[in-house]
């Protein structure tokens, strides 16, 4: 059997998550109603209908797997090492906070911060595979907003401080070297 081309792997991979997100949501129908998640879990403010998954997931999946292509056209182990890691982690992360545990859950909500400092949380197949790896607990929206902070701060670490970590040892190179 032929590989699939890359232009037909983003097709696969984005059908996947629109079935994905179908049951999802059929099942959500099925079982007392579509859910809407009220941003920070706070009643007062504005409630995201999980409806909206429908359309924003396969077009986070299309982007984010075209991202992945850009660096890597037919998606290699590395790369789906990092979503299945990323999956894994929000998986935990939302059934941590399903089940009510506020330890577990804030130490993992945290420890991403901590993460973004070491790992480049900014690509692509980190994002799809955290946003997945919520959906089914918070929606698509809400775990995409959070996804996105958390790639901001991973970004600016690994790129500022990696300029200052190498600026401050050429500083110190200079400073010491033998004359």
């Amino acid at each position: 059997m032929a590989k699939p081309s890359p232009n037909q792997l983003r097709a696969y991979l984005t059908l996947a998550v629109l079935f994905f997100e179908t049951a999802h949501l059929a099942w959500e129908s099925l079982h007392g109603g579509v859910v809407s998640h009220n941003l920070l879990n706070r009643r007062d403010l504005p409630a995201i209908s999980n409806w909206w998954g429908l359309a924003f997931l396969p077009m986070l999946a299309w982007f984010m797997v075209g991202r992945v292509q850009s660096r890597d056209p037919f998606i290699g182990k590395a790369a789906v090492f990092r979503f299945l890691a990323a999956l894994f982690y929000a998986t935990c992360l939302a059934t941590a906070f399903r089940w009510g545990y506020e330890a577990t859950t804030s130490t993992l909500f945290f420890g991403m911060i901590l993460l973004a400092v070491v790992i480049p949380l900014y690509k692509a197949e980190y994002i799809l595979g955290f946003v997945l790896g919520m959906t089914l607990v918070f929606g698509a929206i809400l775990p995409m907003l959070i996804a996105s902070i958390i790639a901001v701060i991973s970004l600016a670490l690994n790129t500022l401080g990696l300029a200052l970590f190498r600026a401050f040892r050429r500083r110190f190179s200079a400073d010491h070297s033998p004359r």
